[in-house]
Protein backbone atom coordinates (compact mmCIF):
# COMPACT_ATOMS: atom_id res chain seq x y z
CA UNK A 1 0.00 0.00 0.00
CA UNK A 2 1.63 3.35 -1.15
CA UNK A 3 1.72 5.55 2.50
CA UNK A 4 2.33 8.20 0.23
CA UNK A 5 -1.58 8.71 -0.48
CA UNK A 6 -3.23 11.30 1.87
CA UNK A 7 -6.51 12.45 1.99
CA UNK A 8 -6.55 16.18 0.90
CA UNK A 9 -9.92 18.06 2.07
CA UNK A 10 -11.21 21.34 0.93
CA UNK A 11 -13.93 23.25 2.96
CA UNK A 12 -15.87 25.53 2.25
CA UNK A 13 -19.32 27.74 2.65
CA UNK A 14 -20.98 25.45 0.60
CA UNK A 15 -19.20 22.31 -0.50
CA UNK A 16 -16.75 19.71 0.39
CA UNK A 17 -14.07 18.32 -1.76
CA UNK A 18 -11.84 15.35 -0.90
CA UNK A 19 -9.50 13.83 -2.86
CA UNK A 20 -6.56 11.21 -2.69
CA UNK A 21 -3.44 12.96 -3.21
CA UNK A 22 0.02 11.72 -3.69
CA UNK A 23 2.08 14.23 -2.19
CA UNK A 24 5.45 13.33 -3.64
CA UNK A 25 4.18 13.57 -6.94
CA UNK A 26 2.07 17.24 -5.63
CA UNK A 27 -0.57 15.17 -8.04
CA UNK A 28 -4.30 14.08 -7.44
CA UNK A 29 -5.02 10.58 -7.77
CA UNK A 30 -7.02 10.13 -10.69
CA UNK A 31 -10.99 9.16 -10.35
CA UNK A 32 -10.49 9.38 -6.51
CA UNK A 33 -12.07 12.42 -6.06
CA UNK A 34 -15.47 13.35 -4.10
CA UNK A 35 -17.47 15.97 -4.14
CA UNK A 36 -20.42 17.24 -1.67
CA UNK A 37 -22.53 20.10 -1.07
CA UNK A 38 -23.06 21.34 2.08
CA UNK A 39 -25.43 22.77 4.45
CA UNK A 40 -23.25 25.29 6.40
CA UNK A 41 -26.04 25.86 9.04
CA UNK A 42 -27.41 22.56 9.31
CA UNK A 43 -26.83 21.01 13.13
CA UNK A 44 -22.93 20.36 13.56
CA UNK A 45 -23.59 16.67 13.86
CA UNK A 46 -25.44 16.30 10.06
CA UNK A 47 -22.30 18.92 8.66
CA UNK A 48 -19.49 16.87 10.77
CA UNK A 49 -21.40 13.75 8.87
CA UNK A 50 -21.60 15.22 5.17
CA UNK A 51 -17.91 16.15 5.48
CA UNK A 52 -16.79 12.44 6.88
CA UNK A 53 -18.52 10.87 4.05
CA UNK A 54 -16.84 12.94 1.27
CA UNK A 55 -13.59 11.92 2.90
CA UNK A 56 -14.89 8.05 3.25
CA UNK A 57 -15.93 8.26 -0.42
CA UNK A 58 -12.22 9.19 -1.71
CA UNK A 59 -10.51 6.63 0.28
CA UNK A 60 -12.69 4.24 -0.61
CA UNK A 61 -11.84 4.51 -4.08
CA UNK A 62 -8.22 3.25 -3.00
CA UNK A 63 -9.23 1.19 -0.10
CA UNK A 64 -7.10 1.94 2.16
CA UNK A 65 -6.40 0.62 5.52
CA UNK A 66 -7.65 2.47 8.51
CA UNK A 67 -4.15 2.38 10.17
CA UNK A 68 -3.07 4.60 7.06
CA UNK A 69 -5.57 6.98 6.84
CA UNK A 70 -4.16 10.61 7.12
CA UNK A 71 -6.23 13.80 6.17
CA UNK A 72 -5.08 17.09 5.65
CA UNK A 73 -7.64 19.70 5.66
CA UNK A 74 -7.81 23.21 3.99
CA UNK A 75 -10.43 25.60 5.42
CA UNK A 76 -11.26 29.46 6.09
CA UNK A 77 -10.76 31.15 9.93
CA UNK A 78 -11.01 31.63 12.14
CA UNK A 79 -9.70 28.41 13.62
CA UNK A 80 -7.39 27.34 15.59
CA UNK A 81 -5.63 25.14 13.44
CA UNK A 82 -3.05 23.33 15.77
CA UNK A 83 -5.95 22.31 18.27
CA UNK A 84 -8.83 22.51 15.77
CA UNK A 85 -11.27 24.54 17.79
CA UNK A 86 -13.41 26.35 15.18
CA UNK A 87 -13.93 30.17 15.75
CA UNK A 88 -16.26 30.70 12.66
CA UNK A 89 -18.95 33.44 13.89
CA UNK A 90 -21.94 35.65 12.48
CA UNK A 91 -20.64 34.62 8.96
CA UNK A 92 -23.25 33.22 7.28
CA UNK A 93 -21.78 29.90 7.19
CA UNK A 94 -20.96 27.42 10.48
CA UNK A 95 -22.19 29.16 13.33
CA UNK A 96 -23.46 26.10 14.89
CA UNK A 97 -19.39 24.74 15.17
CA UNK A 98 -18.60 27.72 17.18
CA UNK A 99 -16.10 26.31 19.95
CA UNK A 100 -16.10 23.02 19.02
CA UNK A 101 -13.25 20.60 18.31
CA UNK A 102 -13.30 19.64 14.74
CA UNK A 103 -10.97 17.13 14.72
CA UNK A 104 -12.25 15.61 18.18
CA UNK A 105 -15.44 15.34 16.03
CA UNK A 106 -14.45 14.19 13.39
CA UNK A 107 -11.79 11.55 14.07
CA UNK A 108 -14.53 10.11 16.12
CA UNK A 109 -16.79 10.11 13.01
CA UNK A 110 -14.37 8.28 10.70
CA UNK A 111 -12.97 5.94 13.75
CA UNK A 112 -9.28 7.60 13.19
CA UNK A 113 -7.39 9.62 16.05
CA UNK A 114 -7.49 13.16 15.89
CA UNK A 115 -3.62 13.35 15.53
CA UNK A 116 -4.09 11.61 12.05
CA UNK A 117 -5.81 15.38 10.78
CA UNK A 118 -4.11 18.50 10.29
CA UNK A 119 -5.69 21.67 9.14
CA UNK A 120 -4.58 24.72 7.90
CA UNK A 121 -5.29 28.14 6.23
CA UNK A 122 -7.08 27.72 2.95
CA UNK A 123 -4.92 30.67 1.56
CA UNK A 124 -1.53 28.70 3.14
CA UNK A 125 -3.21 25.56 1.51
CA UNK A 126 -3.44 27.58 -1.86
CA UNK A 127 0.07 28.54 -2.21
CA UNK A 128 1.30 25.23 -0.54
CA UNK A 129 -0.22 23.28 -3.63
CA UNK A 130 0.59 25.83 -5.79
CA UNK A 131 4.67 25.37 -4.77
CA UNK A 132 3.58 21.49 -4.50
CA UNK A 133 3.05 20.59 -7.88
CA UNK A 134 1.83 23.64 -9.37
CA UNK A 135 2.69 27.21 -11.11
CA UNK A 136 5.38 27.74 -9.30
CA UNK A 137 7.20 24.32 -8.27
CA UNK A 138 10.25 24.52 -6.88
CA UNK A 139 10.31 28.52 -5.91
CA UNK A 140 12.53 29.17 -2.55
CA UNK A 141 10.36 31.66 -1.79
CA UNK A 142 6.57 33.01 -2.98
CA UNK A 143 3.89 35.32 -2.14
CA UNK A 144 0.41 33.53 -2.64
CA UNK A 145 -3.14 35.88 -3.62
CA UNK A 146 -6.61 34.59 -4.19
CA UNK A 147 -8.41 37.14 -5.35
CA UNK A 148 -12.98 36.45 -4.72
CA UNK A 149 -14.81 37.28 -2.46
CA UNK A 150 -12.41 38.12 -0.38
CA UNK A 151 -8.28 38.66 0.10
CA UNK A 152 -6.39 35.73 1.25
CA UNK A 153 -2.88 35.74 1.13
CA UNK A 154 0.01 33.28 2.49
CA UNK A 155 3.86 33.89 1.99
CA UNK A 156 6.25 31.16 1.63
CA UNK A 157 9.30 31.72 3.11
CA UNK A 158 12.59 29.64 5.00
CA UNK A 159 10.47 26.61 3.68
CA UNK A 160 7.38 27.26 5.95
CA UNK A 161 4.15 28.73 4.80
CA UNK A 162 2.43 31.21 6.61
CA UNK A 163 -0.79 33.30 6.71
CA UNK A 164 -0.15 36.54 5.57
CA UNK A 165 -3.12 37.89 7.02
CA UNK A 166 -3.06 41.11 4.11
CA UNK A 167 -6.72 41.34 3.64
CA UNK A 168 -6.86 44.18 6.42
CA UNK A 169 -3.91 45.90 5.65
CA UNK A 170 -4.82 49.56 5.46
CA UNK A 171 -4.75 50.70 2.31
CA UNK A 172 -5.70 53.85 0.54
CA UNK A 173 -7.82 54.79 2.80
CA UNK A 174 -9.33 51.61 3.25
CA UNK A 175 -8.39 47.91 3.65
CA UNK A 176 -7.02 45.73 0.67
CA UNK A 177 -9.56 43.64 0.71
CA UNK A 178 -12.47 46.59 0.28
CA UNK A 179 -9.84 47.39 -3.65
CA UNK A 180 -9.12 44.05 -3.94
CA UNK A 181 -12.23 41.40 -3.54
CA UNK A 182 -15.01 41.40 -5.80
CA UNK A 183 -17.45 43.48 -4.20
CA UNK A 184 -15.35 46.34 -5.44
CA UNK A 185 -16.11 44.98 -8.98
CA UNK A 186 -19.43 44.98 -8.75
CA UNK A 187 -19.35 48.29 -6.58
CA UNK A 188 -17.28 50.11 -9.30
CA UNK A 189 -19.22 48.92 -12.21
CA UNK A 190 -22.72 50.05 -10.64
CA UNK A 191 -21.03 53.41 -10.13
CA UNK A 192 -20.10 53.50 -13.60
CA UNK A 193 -23.06 51.93 -15.16
CA UNK A 194 -25.90 52.21 -12.66
CA UNK A 195 -26.56 48.52 -13.18
CA UNK A 196 -25.47 46.04 -9.77
CA UNK A 197 -24.24 42.78 -11.45
CA UNK A 198 -23.82 39.98 -8.64
CA UNK A 199 -20.02 39.15 -9.11
CA UNK A 200 -16.85 39.46 -12.14
CA UNK A 201 -17.98 36.67 -13.62
CA UNK A 202 -21.02 38.56 -14.38
CA UNK A 203 -19.08 41.54 -15.58
CA UNK A 204 -17.06 39.33 -18.19
CA UNK A 205 -20.18 37.66 -19.50
CA UNK A 206 -21.62 41.22 -20.02
CA UNK A 207 -18.10 42.92 -21.57
CA UNK A 208 -19.18 42.18 -25.24
CA UNK A 209 -22.13 44.07 -24.93
CA UNK A 210 -20.10 46.66 -22.84
CA UNK A 211 -16.41 47.16 -23.74
CA UNK A 212 -16.20 49.88 -20.90
CA UNK A 213 -15.82 47.13 -18.27
CA UNK A 214 -12.33 46.14 -19.58
CA UNK A 215 -11.28 49.49 -18.69
CA UNK A 216 -12.22 48.46 -14.49
CA UNK A 217 -10.03 45.57 -15.02
CA UNK A 218 -7.33 47.49 -16.11
CA UNK A 219 -8.04 49.98 -12.73
CA UNK A 220 -7.92 46.77 -10.72
CA UNK A 221 -4.55 46.29 -11.84
CA UNK A 222 -3.16 49.38 -11.14
CA UNK A 223 -4.44 49.45 -7.86
CA UNK A 224 -3.35 45.67 -7.47
CA UNK A 225 0.77 47.07 -8.42
CA UNK A 226 0.39 49.48 -5.95
CA UNK A 227 -0.28 46.80 -3.12
CA UNK A 228 2.11 44.42 -4.04
CA UNK A 229 4.77 47.75 -4.20
CA UNK A 230 3.48 47.73 -1.09
CA UNK A 231 3.91 44.38 0.24
CA UNK A 232 7.49 43.07 -1.13
CA UNK A 233 8.89 44.89 1.47
CA UNK A 234 7.86 42.98 4.46
CA UNK A 235 7.13 39.79 2.14
CA UNK A 236 9.90 39.42 -0.40
CA UNK A 237 9.51 36.60 -2.81
CA UNK A 238 10.84 35.62 -5.76
CA UNK A 239 7.50 34.67 -7.75
CA UNK A 240 3.80 36.25 -7.27
CA UNK A 241 0.85 33.59 -7.58
CA UNK A 242 -2.47 34.84 -8.33
CA UNK A 243 -5.65 32.62 -7.74
CA UNK A 244 -9.53 32.78 -7.21
CA UNK A 245 -12.50 33.24 -9.07
CA UNK A 246 -10.74 36.68 -10.10
CA UNK A 247 -7.93 35.40 -11.42
CA UNK A 248 -9.88 33.29 -13.48
CA UNK A 249 -10.04 37.04 -15.44
CA UNK A 250 -6.23 37.67 -16.01
CA UNK A 251 -6.36 37.79 -19.91
CA UNK A 252 -8.02 41.63 -19.00
CA UNK A 253 -6.07 42.70 -15.59
CA UNK A 254 -2.82 40.49 -15.87
CA UNK A 255 -1.16 42.57 -19.00
CA UNK A 256 -1.64 45.69 -17.49
CA UNK A 257 -0.42 44.38 -13.64
CA UNK A 258 2.94 43.32 -15.50
CA UNK A 259 3.80 46.84 -17.12
CA UNK A 260 2.98 48.48 -13.95
CA UNK A 261 5.25 46.46 -12.12
CA UNK A 262 7.71 47.29 -14.79
CA UNK A 263 6.59 50.78 -14.28
CA UNK A 264 7.83 50.70 -10.88
CA UNK A 265 10.68 48.72 -11.54
CA UNK A 266 9.34 45.59 -9.89
CA UNK A 267 10.89 42.34 -11.90
CA UNK A 268 9.01 40.05 -9.61
CA UNK A 269 7.42 37.55 -12.37
CA UNK A 270 3.50 37.05 -11.43
CA UNK A 271 1.75 34.26 -12.46
CA UNK A 272 -1.84 32.23 -12.34
CA UNK A 273 -2.33 29.44 -10.69
CA UNK A 274 -2.16 25.85 -12.28
CA UNK A 275 -4.57 23.88 -10.01
CA UNK A 276 -7.67 26.00 -9.52
CA UNK A 277 -9.12 24.66 -6.72
CA UNK A 278 -7.65 21.87 -6.60
CA UNK A 279 -3.85 23.88 -4.96
CA UNK A 280 -6.34 23.88 -1.94
CA UNK A 281 -6.43 19.79 -1.80
CA UNK A 282 -3.48 19.34 -2.56
CA UNK A 283 -1.56 22.12 -0.04
CA UNK A 284 -3.55 20.91 2.67
CA UNK A 285 -2.49 16.88 1.82
CA UNK A 286 1.11 18.29 2.11
CA UNK A 287 0.78 19.57 5.68
CA UNK A 288 2.09 15.50 5.67
CA UNK A 289 5.02 15.59 3.37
Amino acid sequence: MNTDLIAGVDIGGTHITAALVNIQSGTLVPGSMIRKAVQSQEEAARVIDTWASAIEGAWGTHHIPLPRRKIGIAMPGPVDYETGICYIKDQGKYDQLYGLNLKELLAARLGIQPADIRMMNDAQCFLSGEITGGAIRGSKSALGLTLGTGLGSAWYHQNKVVDADLWRMPFKGLIAEDLLASRWFVQRYALQSGHELPHTKALVERIPQDPSITEIFQEFALQMADFIEEVLPSHPAEVIVLGGNIAKSHPYFLPELENALQDRSIGIPVRIALLGEDAHIVGAAACWA
